[in-house]
């Protein structure tokens, strides 16, 4: 990919969405919970003229609700759109507080990021045989 086509969007002070061309974003930074709307909006607005969205989310910091809730804003933006959504790079613990919200099966994320951050489920309130 050549750096020069690269154009980036300064969203809020240490938060950047940087198109790629072809439907290629990445997004840096971390969302909270003041700056979720100015990244939404900015995300729809770059997305608008593509047909399909690939987000390279391994740059972003994804470890509270702020951050989640703009990744499912855009997805639902999106599929009313007919805009093809995929999220790539999902950090471990955005998939986690995802997991926590029971939001998961709401993202497009890359079978390559699933498979990546997969690890067996453990089941903390299993009791033993005796019952205790």
């Amino acid at each position: 990919m050549n750096n020069a086509s690269v154009v980036t969007v300064t969203v809020a002070t240490d938060i950047e969405i940087k198109h790629h061309g072809s439907g290629r974003f990445s997004l840096l930074g971390a969302i909270d919970f003041d700056s979720a709307g100015q990244v939404m909006a900015e995300g729809q607005k770059l997305f608008a003229d593509h047909d399909r969205v690939v987000m390279d989310t391994a740059a972003a910091e994804m470890s509270s609700t702020a951050g989640l809730a703009v990744l499912m804003e855009w997805a639902s933006w999106c599929e009313v759109r007919d805009i093809e959504l995929v999220y790539e790079g999902l950090q471990a613990n955005a998939l986690a507080v995802a997991e926590l919200n029971g939001v998961t099966m709401m993202l497009p994320i890359s079978s390559t990021t699933a498979s990546r951050n997969e690890q067996p489920a453990i089941n903390h309130f299993e009791s033993d045989a005796s019952g205790s």
